[in-house]
């Protein structure tokens, strides 16, 4: 192949195109290639004679919405306003399932979260429920279910 320790370096003027040369890092070759044994060798394509361009600069970091500032366990406290007279009620939702008012500094259901609720049942019973956090207004939840006697279930 003639390569040796005389292959000029790829820094060396006047290497015509066709010919090979050894990087060590200049001229934007790789010093650790090692492509040829220990040797980090180049075939000469065109000889360029103005500088390099400017390097481009950082792209902007990507956008990020408001589900991807929150690790997967951390839960978000929303109110959900049943309507007039009926005060509000709490909800503990994963935060991935939220969204952020920034005028109100409040967190918001998702459209497609799914709230907690207990309704007493015509027959007397606390059902727990799980709803479409945009359908609570809708229905009529215990804001406060009583305490279940000791060894009972409270409907769950």
């Amino acid at each position: 192949s003639g390569l040796s320790s005389s292959t000029p370096h790829c820094e060396v003027s006047g290497l015509s195109i066709g010919s090979f040369c050894e990087g060590d890092g200049e001229c934007g070759t790789n010093g650790g290639a090692n492509n040829c044994n220990a040797w980090d060798v180049y075939q000469v394509m065109a000889q360029d004679s103005s500088p390099p361009p400017s390097p481009l600069p950082s792209p902007p970091p990507p956008q990020r919405s408001s589900q991807l500032l929150y690790l997967s366990d951390e839960r978000c406290a929303v109110s959900i306003e049943l309507g007039p007279g009926r005060g509000a009620m709490e909800f503990d939702l994963p935060c991935a399932m939220t969204k952020v008012d920034l005028e109100e500094g409040i967190f918001l259901p998702h459209p497609e979260a799914n709230c907690r609720i207990t309704e007493l049942s015509a027959s007397g019973a606390y059902r727990n429920e799980y709803l479409n956090c945009g359908l609570v207004p809708s229905r009529n939840p215990v804001i406060e279910a009583p305490e279940a006697p000791v060894g009972t279930s409270a409907g769950e």
